[in-house]
């Protein structure tokens, strides 16, 4: 995967509940020392770094109409 540049950053907006920003916040900051924004693009580079080194996922096609 090929380097990440952190350049220009833009805003997003997701939804999340309550408690898991809590937890999340507690947890980038008691463990990681990070702020939430630092930890969120932490965990979007690790999460497609993760993705991008398993292997494509088959499926199984159990039964096929034609009408």
């Amino acid at each position: 995967m090929p380097s990440i540049s952190c350049g220009t950053m833009r805003v997003i907006t997701f939804k999340i509940s309550e408690e898991l920003l809590e937890e999340f916040d507690r947890f980038c900051y008691l463990k990681l020392k990070m702020t939430r924004s630092e930890c969120i693009r932490q965990a979007i580079i690790e999460f497609m770094r993760k993705k991008s080194e398993e292997p494509p996922r088959k499926v199984r096609v159990r039964r096929v109409i034609i009408a």
